[in-house]
């Protein structure tokens, strides 16, 4: 299992540096803010162009890409962030506007992704199994009782805590993480009862 998890580890590492340097490619290849800075500064020198260059790592060609990509990755990582490219303004005070808002839609992802997701991938893969004859519903069972069954797949903890703390990583995230795993758990476990109940026949006490 540790080996598992060194690996996975290990292989996030590589990803995450050739995720970035697309996103950075694509923001790049969208975008021409020296264009826009030469509009806006209609007098502005050759002299004045290189310096805007440099000042936001605009550097030309695949070779500048990647200069530029990784003078960003320093200021990133050590800090301190650089204004806006557009408008001159703090990278912060956005940023975490942008991250309040990931993790709220984070957390009803969560939510959805452990009732929905679970309960349509295992109702769904039940079914085409069935409906192919390799497999069949057990003496006694019905389709609604799958379905509630399915439900309760949301019900757990382990998997969910640990994708949820890859996605959000930081300790004042970490409550919220916990809060919609356990909503989820919760709710998928109400909603499997509820389903049983209501597809299971009554038998006389």
């Amino acid at each position: 299992m540790f080996r598992f998890i060194l690996r996975r580890v290990l292989w996030a590492i590589p990803t995450l540096f050739v995720v970035t340097f697309l996103v950075y490619c694509a923001i790049r290849f969208g975008t021409d803010p020296v264009q826009s800075y030469k509009r806006t500064n209609i007098h502005a020198s050759a002299k004045d162009l290189a310096r805007y260059r440099k000042l936001n790592g605009l550097y030309e060609g695949f070779g500048g890409y990647i200069r530029g990509y990784f003078e960003w990755l320093h200021h990133f990582i050590t800090g301190p962030w650089p204004r806006t490219i557009k408008g001159r303004q703090r990278v912060w005070p956005r940023l975490k506007d942008s991250l309040a808002n990931s993790v709220r839609l984070g957390l009803v992802a969560s939510i959805v992704g452990i009732i929905l997701g679970n309960m349509l991938g295992i109702f769904a893969a039940s079914a085409a199994l069935i409906r192919l004859g390799w497999a069949r519903l057990p003496t006694g069972v019905t389709w609604g009782q799958l379905y509630a069954a399915s439900l309760c797949g949301g019900i757990g903890f382990t998997m969910s805590l640990f994708i949820g703390t890859l996605a959000f990583p930081t300790v004042e995230h970490a409550p919220l993480v916990r809060l919609g795993v356990m909503i989820a758990s919760v709710a998928a476990a109400v909603l499997g009862y509820m389903a049983l109940r209501w597809s299971s026949p009554h038998r006389p006490s």
